[in-house]
């Protein structure tokens, strides 16, 4: 802790030791400026900028080189940042107070406005609760997000008096808004020649592997047996050192990763464990989704909760292929939605009512303007199903919240259909579900997850090849081609799983009666947001052998807005 000689600022750190456990200790103060710093996260060219700037280090941690750059660029120290970081800068010869998180929003970062201009920040929404005055106020709009999304996008929180900063912008205490210190870029011309990028990526993603590799501890990662994963794996081995690696098995096959994940671990010779996946107590889900504190409806969280505790027995540092689907069109909904786009929308239209299935439902989406399908895809209730849920009251105020939100973002995109659905996967599900989960699972075993796809060099590189090029093909054509003989066969030609718990087994089998306890309960009724006979009817579409795709989302992301209404 530290408190400024005026008591009008005070700083505070938690710190999980990675690099230089002894000298990297927060707050940090430069003692040419006296400036003063909290920082959650890595800054991996914390050398370089040391370097750059010819000043001789008190210490070997990457939290000085923030401090230095500050005092020689001020603001625009942000911007040559690389690495995820969230954190807070105090300058006494200005008074001024900066909040700042990374440009990917791997790391999060929450604030809120005190009486009397006061300002209080801190990683988790639950440390801000308790400050705010007569308690705090829930945030209906953002609720309306999260019952369409399953998360609630920034800035806003499930409380009207707590934000959250978004992903690269920094924000100065007293000033109207954050401002915005990156953007990714808007796709370059088709005519680029496929094989320069290929060689681009090829770098980048080697580069930023050895530089995530840097710390003072144990260091793994998480392999899935799918691309992503895969190649990061590959590339530690090639940067040399034994390499530790950590699966989810579970006994449903569509979510089992072991097979593929062994063949990996087997071509590169690493320390590999494999970790079963049960269901939780049912004492435990109240506190694991609790912290979140708002309500988060991904049900991986609770593979990834797992995971990351029995890896953080044996590693300190974990390194993911979070980010691979994002950067290189790893997403099948991007494929298939932007085939349905090249098909006449009149014809779409005119041939919808003789078909049935799948192919009536592909005839209806294509029939669709482009944000129209995405929405379709993106949203856990969609179709008829949001009417349903939604009391007639809350429907009235806020129902269209969801569709406004998201067709602002896909529409202010550069680019084709492809190109705009990409852009808005990474301004919203990466920042605001992939990246929280990830970050309040692990940081709640005290476990570090490292992201190379996330690099932004990496992503500015992906960013600037048009979506088709990326989509060729199974998908993810460049990273394939970059890396594809670095991979067993098996793995190549694996379909996508995705991460994820068989929690439909558990919802149905030891979790039921937990569940319905739950969803049926006084405290998710006293919010009035959904209708009784709505949540009967999802848990029934569930219990009687719809076990995948929505009924199974849906379930989840009600059970976790009951446990977050009881903890009101």
């Amino acid at each position: 802790l530290w408190v400024s000689p005026d008591g009008r600022v005070a700083l505070g750190h938690r710190r999980l030791a990675v690099i230089d456990p002894a000298g990297g200790a927060q707050p940090m103060a430069d003692p040419e400026t006296g400036a003063v710093v909290v920082v959650n996260g890595e800054i991996y060219n914390y050398r370089q900028i040391l370097g750059d700037l010819g000043r001789a280090p008190r210490t070997r941690s990457d939290t000085e080189a923030l401090l230095a750059g500050y005092a020689r660029h001020g603001r625009a120290i942000f911007g040559k940042l690389r690495g995820m970081f969230a954190g807070a800068l105090h300058d006494p010869r200005s008074g001024e107070l900066l909040l700042v998180r990374d440009r990917l929003g791997e790391k999060p970062l929450v604030y809120a406005s005190l009486p009397g201009g006061g300002l209080a920040f801190a990683s988790e929404i639950g440390a801000l609760r308790l400050l705010l005055p007569g308690g705090p106020t829930l945030d209906e709009e953002a609720l309306s997000l999260y019952l369409a999304f399953g998360y609630i996008p920034a800035p806003r929180t499930a409380f009207l008096g707590i934000r959250k900063l978004p992903p690269a912008s920094f924000l100065a205490a007293g000033a109207a808004g954050p401002e915005v210190f990156w953007r990714r870029p808007p796709p370059g011309r088709p005519a680029r020649d496929p094989r320069e990028a290929v060689e681009e990526i090829r770098v980048l993603a080697r580069e930023a592997v050895r530089s995530r590799l840097v710390a003072d501890v144990p260091v793994g990662a998480f392999l899935s047996g799918g691309l992503d994963s895969s190649i990061v794996v590959a590339l530690m081995a090639e940067a040399g050192g034994a390499v530790r690696t950590f699966t989810v098995r579970t006994p449903r096959p569509e979510y089992d990763e072991g097979p593929l994940a062994r063949l990996v671990a087997s071509r590169y010779g690493t320390r590999h464990e494999e970790i079963r996946i049960d269901p939780p107590p049912v004492e435990e889900l109240p506190e694991l989704l609790g912290r979140f504190g708002e309500p988060f409806g991904d049900s991986s969280a609770v593979a990834q909760a797992l995971v990351c505790r029995a890896a953080r027995g044996a590693v300190t540092v974990a390194l993911t292929g979070d980010g691979g689907d994002e950067a290189f069109g790893g997403y099948d909904r991007t494929r298939i939605l932007s085939r349905l786009g090249r098909c006449p929308r009149f014809l779409a239209a005119a041939a919808h009512p003789f078909l049935g299935g799948r192919l009536r439902r592909a005839a209806e989406l294509a029939s669709m303007v482009a944000f129209r399908r995405y929405y379709e895809f993106y949203e856990c209730f969609n179709g008829g199903a949001r009417e349903r849920l939604l009391t007639p009251g809350f429907a009235a105020r806020h129902g269209d919240a969801p569709r406004q939100f998201l067709r602002g973002l896909f529409e202010s995109a550069a680019g084709g259909e492809a190109d705009r659905m990409m852009a808005t996967d990474f301004a919203t599900w990466l920042p605001d579900d992939l990246n929280l989960k990830v970050d309040a699972m692990s940081m709640a075993v005290a476990l570090e997850c490292r992201a190379p796809f996330q690099d932004h060099s990496l992503v500015e590189a992906c960013a600037r090849v048009p979506a088709p090029l990326h989509l060729r093909g199974r998908g993810k054509a460049l990273l394939r081609a970059a890396f594809g003989n670095r991979l067993p066969p098996e793995v190549l030609a694996g379909r996508k799983m995705g991460f994820a718990a068989p929690v439909e087994d558990w919802l149905a089998g030891d979790l039921g009666g937990f569940l319905a306890a739950k969803l049926e309960g006084a405290a998710l009724r006293a919010l009035d947001l959904v209708r009784p006979e709505a949540v009967r009817e999802t848990i029934a579409s569930l219990r009687s052998g719809s076990r995948t795709g929505k009924p199974r989302i849906r379930v989840w992301v009600l059970l976790a807005l009951a446990l977050f209404a009881e903890s009101l």
